[in-house]
């Protein structure tokens, strides 16, 4: 994580942490990884005020959705699938709901 050029390109001088804010970087799981993490830090330098670092609560929700493709179900990544599906010749458009 890149937080100095980010303080200095936002003009901000990130000199605490709220302690809720931590609890929740703490707490959270992070699914989308570092680059979730970077994207949520960056918001948070961003909006902050002052000098102490404050992530809403909201922003580390997880949302309920339908899987667009099934490859959550499958439990694979979804370029694993593609894969498959062109290595044995299947036409996803046989399949598709209609």
């Amino acid at each position: 994580m890149h937080c100095r050029p980010l303080r200095q390109q936002a003009g901000k001088t990130i000199r605490n942490i709220e302690k809720q804010t931590l609890q929740r970087l703490k707490a959270y799981d992070w699914p989308g990884n570092v680059r979730e993490l970077q994207n949520v830090s960056e918001r948070a330098v961003v909006l902050s005020e002052g000098e102490t670092l404050v992530i809403d609560e909201s922003w580390l929700a997880r949302k309920q959705r339908k899987p667009s493709n099934g490859t959550a179900v499958l439990g694979i990544p979804r370029q694993t699938l593609e894969w498959k599906i062109r290595n044995l010749n299947i036409d996803k458009l046989a399949f598709r709901e209609r």
